[in-house]
């Protein structure tokens, strides 16, 4: 069987990941995909930081036990939204940033939350998700809201950026599909140097219109 790239979701333990999570899960089954769930463990990358059980606790305490708690929950969670599918969970040692890009470099669609649970405890920052948004070589869905599970999409159409056509073919193409998956209207825009005239523009064949703005 030909090697299939996977739907990959970070998970941090907060709100804002769980409703990533559960998007991810909807993605993988609507597009027949194995789901990958990440969690970055960043605390090895800290010398003189004790990974294992706390002295005075129990054998499940300690940071790694965490992580562990965060992949086998998330795990769980999957297993129950959709049963048959094939799940893989993985811990990596490092910063989310870097971890997730990496593992961007074979995904077929990468999900984030916009927020996790910030400062030295939280794995997916708010700039973690700027970094993929930027860089990432997959597409990237960055779940806005800790309810992006309750009526998704949020919004009556999907807006897509344009910059140079030369180099926007694959996001209009992946704009166009999650249009027809949610038969939504499509809203294109560009931008124009100050002083140029800006247009607007309905197709006859698409239910899309484009709009070029001064900025």
């Amino acid at each position: 069987m030909l090697y299939q790239r996977s739907v990959v979701v970070g998970v941090d333990g907060s709100e804002a990941a769980l409703a990533a999570l559960d998007w991810a899960v909807r993605e993988a089954v609507d597009r027949d995909r194995r789901l990958r769930i990440i969690h970055a463990f960043i605390w090895p990358l800290f010398n003189h930081v004790s990974l294992g059980p706390l002295p005075s606790g129990p054998p499940s305490s300690g940071l790694r036990a965490a992580a562990q708690g965060i992949i086998n929950e998330a795990v769980r969670r999957a297993a129950t939204m959709a049963p048959g599918l094939v799940v893989e969970a993985m811990i990596h040692s490092g910063a989310a940033g870097p971890v997730l890009l990496a593992e961007a470099e074979n995904a077929h669609l990468m999900v984030v939350g916009s927020r996790g649970l910030g400062g030295f405890t939280g794995l997916l920052l708010g700039s973690v998700s700027s970094q993929l948004a930027a860089h990432s070589p997959c597409s990237v869905i960055i779940t806005r809201s800790p309810h992006a599970d309750h009526g998704r999409p949020v919004g009556d159409r999907v807006v897509v950026g344009v910059e140079d056509p030369q180099t926007s073919a694959g996001t209009v193409e992946f704009a166009l599909t999650e249009a027809d998956r949610f038969s939504l209207p499509v809203t294109m825009i560009s931008c124009v140097p100050p002083g140029q005239r800006s247009t607007e523009r309905r197709s006859s064949t698409r239910r899309f219109w484009t709009h070029s703005v001064r900025c």
